[in-house]
């Protein structure tokens, strides 16, 4: 059998590493809230992305925190 990753998750992932620049790290909304404690990160001007009919909110990852 061939398994993939499938679903707007895999291509919100995508689109966001697309928009990165070198050496960034942007994540989603809904990933930043779950790592906001053990990250520093800021937020950067709303993506419009392709396949997504609204703004995604994201944020640069900048370092993990202590």
């Amino acid at each position: 059998y061939d398994y993939s990753a499938v679903g707007n998750v895999v291509i919100l992932a995508s689109r966001l590493s697309d928009a990165a620049g070198p050496g960034q790290i942007l994540i989603s909304q809904r990933t930043h809230a779950q790592v906001d404690p053990h990250v520093v990160s800021e937020p950067v001007p709303d993506l419009e992305l392709k396949g997504f009919s609204r703004p995604v909110v994201a944020m640069r990852l900048l370092e993990l925190s202590d």
